[in-house]
């Protein structure tokens, strides 16, 4: 038999505890080079936001969670949608992503999309988008399940923080049940 590590979490009550946000949540802003938006002209701010995911797993690159932030003007000032997609994020699926937000910016509202553990920017070296999650041991693949709802749930109470009129969360896939956790 493989040796393997315990898991993360043994039950509802310790997943609750591991990902529960703790405190005021320190985003990171800087300009959003790659997935950028055409929708809003050039007033549309685009950001690459990130901070710190309070579930580690083995690759260091997946510690840092990112989001894409796109808005109008300050954050709270418009209703606020975080999309949060399913298993598989690759640069292709940034076309049926950016028709959701793409939707919500012609609407008027703020949008972040979120990246998944071992996603894109999260992604360790040497491994395609996606690809570490189900090549690591199974401690680490149910850590990254614990990593990306507590990821969604600190960002979920930074978007009600903002002050916001309406927040809405929206996930598609695995994202879908994130966002029902």
């Amino acid at each position: 038999p493989l040796p393997h590590a315990a898991p993360p979490f043994g039950s509802p009550a310790e997943l609750e505890a591991m990902t529960r946000p703790e405190g005021p949540l320190a985003l990171r802003a800087t300009p959003l080079e790659d997935h950028r938006r055409t929708v809003g002209g050039a007033a549309l701010v685009q950001e690459r936001l990130s901070f710190s995911s309070r579930v580690t797993v083995a690759h260091g690159a997946s510690n840092e969670a990112v989001t894409f932030g796109y808005r109008h003007g300050p954050w709270g000032a418009r209703p606020l949608l975080l999309v949060v997609p399913g298993q598989y994020l690759i640069d292709i699926a940034h076309v049926p992503m950016g028709w959701i937000v793409d939707a919500a910016l012609e609407r008027g509202a703020d949008v972040l999309l979120y990246v998944p553990p071992y996603h894109l920017d999260r992604t360790p070296p040497g491994s395609e988008s996606g690809d570490a999650v189900l090549s690591t041991a199974l401690d680490d693949q149910l850590a990254a399940l614990a990593q990306e709802l507590a990821d969604v749930r600190a960002l979920a109470a930074w978007m009600r923080g903002t002050g916001a009129r309406k927040v809405v969360l929206a996930g598609a896939s695995l994202g879908g049940t994130m966002v029902l956790r």
